[in-house]
């Protein structure tokens, strides 16, 4: 999912009430990392992969190694959207109460950032996002417009979505205000969806296993009605 334009203002994430108990204490074993930058294979701020990894990893070890970093490059990436370092390390809390099939998922890259969420590409060709309240306005449900979705839930405070991951190379314009008719037909408003010149926003857009086009990130569809 390619998800929005820049945003650099500072963004404020409040901690829900623990409800849940955790079901395990983290497993890793911290003093084995290597903290320097070396799990790093490449950075990449212009177009996904934004970080990719020199191997998969969970996602709890991954963020520690994010925070841990000493690589100026990689907290860049995250500054641009407002994600510090005590944010990440708060997400790791959360971590503990994901089912393990979710934080047990081997994370192959950061493959985008958005305002407020992670998206992940994982070593079996599976997008997960990881972000702060429902990934649907309003709670909506999905439609058949939005990228399929395999599972989802939430820890604490952060949801987790599982998708199946598009190719936004082969999606045509003709395509893509296809689909935006398609959308608004049903009733819905589109935003995020264009430039500043007009222009379309191609990378949120993509064609799945199917063949058809989905719009990537539910966030650009809000129902008419709550507007």
């Amino acid at each position: 999912m390619k998800i929005g334009a820049l945003n650099l203002k500072p963004v404020v994430r409040p901690f829900s009430p623990v409800e849940k108990q955790p079901k395990a204490a983290f497993k890793a074993q911290y003093d084995s990392f290597d903290f320097s930058g070396n799990f790093i294979k490449s950075v990449n701020d212009r177009e996904p992969p934004l970080i990719e990894l020199n191997r998969p990893m969970q996602l709890e070890e991954l963020f520690l190694m994010i925070v841990k970093s000493q690589n100026p490059a990689v907290e860049k990436i995250f500054l641009r959207k407002a994600f510090d370092k005590a944010t990440l390390s708060g997400y790791m809390t959360d971590f503990l109460y994901f089912p393990e099939e979710i934080s047990n998922m081997k994370i192959k890259n950061l493959y985008d950032l958005g305002c407020f969420a992670l998206v992940f590409e994982t070593q079996d060709g599976k997008i997960l996002k990881i972000g702060e309240g429902s990934h649907f306005p309003e709670d909506r449900k999905p439609e058949d417009f939005d990228v399929p979705v395999e599972k989802s839930g939430k820890g604490r405070f952060l949801h987790y979505y599982v998708e199946q991951k598009c190719s936004v190379d082969d999606v045509s314009e003709e395509e893509i205000l296809d689909l935006c008719k398609y959308i608004k037909s049903k009733g819905f408003l589109l935003i995020d969806v264009n430039l500043m010149n007009g222009s379309l926003k191609k990378e949120q857009f993509g064609r799945g296993k199917d063949g058809k086009i989905y719009l990537l990130d539910p966030q650009c569809a809000i129902k008419r009605s709550i507007c």
